[in-house]
């Protein structure tokens, strides 16, 4: 501020301009980091939507084989640590 005062009026003129282009960058830059917020925000949300949908085909999925395939095998109702048996532990 104390260049401000002690300049010439060409020379405030010039920091002025210079001061509104550098602001008029800055609001660029705040629009685009907004908007890559947003984006990483609606992907987050399609993340957990998906892992969730995984997670409940996974258990129909098993519950059917069960039913269907669990009383012909020996042992294969028996599931990991993770709750699903090691054929779909990749997926969650």
């Amino acid at each position: 501020m104390e260049r401000v005062k002690e300049a010439s009026f060409e020379e405030r003129h010039k920091m002025e301009k210079a001061y509104k282009e550098r602001l008029k960058t800055m609001d660029g830059k705040l629009r685009e980091v907004r908007e890559k917020e947003r984006r990483i925000a609606q992907m987050e949300r399609l993340q957990a939507r998906s892992l969730e949908k995984c997670s409940r085909l996974q258990s129909d999925i098993l519950s059917i084989k069960q039913q269907k395939v669990g009383p012909l095998i020996p042992g294969f109702a028996t599931v990991g640590h993770s709750g699903a048996p090691k054929c779909f532990r990749s997926c969650i």
